[in-house]
Parts: C-alpha cells; sequence; structure tokens
C-alpha cells in the first residue's frame, strides 16, 4: 500500500511514482555540475516518516555530495532550523579541493 508519493516533471508531462513504507521513495534533480536528491522512508521504530536531503555534484560526479539533514515528521520548527544551521557550518568547513565553490 502507498504511503509515499514522488513526483517529477520536465519537458514532457509530470509523473509520479508510489512507494510504501518499505521502499520509500526517492526523487532527483541533476545538471552537469549540481543537483539534489531527497528520499522520504518511514521510521518504524519512532513510527514516523524521515525525509533525508542530499546536494550532490551531479551527472558528473566529480564533486561528492553533501547531505543536508535527516528530518523527522515528529521534528519541532526549532529541530529543523538547528538541522539546517548544522549543515551550514558542515558546508563552510568543506576543503576548496573537492571543487566546491566557496562563499
Amino acid at each position: 500500500m502507498a504511503q509515499f508519493i514522488a513526483g517529477a516533471q520536465g519537458n514532457r508531462e509530470s509523473v509520479t511514482r508510489l512507494g510504501s513504507k518499505a521502499s520509500g521513495a526517492t526523487a532527483w534533480a541533476h545538471g552537469w555540475t549540481f543537483g539534489a536528491r531527497v528520499y522520504i522512508g518511514h521510521d518504524s521504530a519512532n513510527d514516523s516518516d524521515e525525509v533525508y536531503v542530499t546536494l550532490n555534484s551531479g551527472s558528473g560526479g566529480t564533486r561528492g555530495s553533501i547531505e543536508l539533514g535527516a528530518f523527522n515528521s515528529r521534528d519541532t520548527l526549532d529541530e529543523i532550523a538547528a538541522t539546517l544551521r548544522s549543515a551550514a557550518d558542515r558546508i563552510e568547513a568543506i576543503p576548496t579541493h573537492y571543487g566546491w565553490p566557496q562563499p
């Protein structure tokens, strides 16, 4: 039974895919040098849903990936904000030899 839905649209009509508690659902969008991936799944231990957001180096695949965070449906806004602040700190600490543009 479907618990999740993922959708995408490009230059054709939009499409959707269903995911169960066991499979979850993943959506991604990649350019040649930059992209993002979002996964949603069920955490049966806490009976809640989790979302993982990752930036990556796109189709070229030369820069690795950066996890922006894991978010749980039970998180408060303060917990979500703290996760995003932590991601910002990790991003600022990335060495330039990985090829990510620096601020």
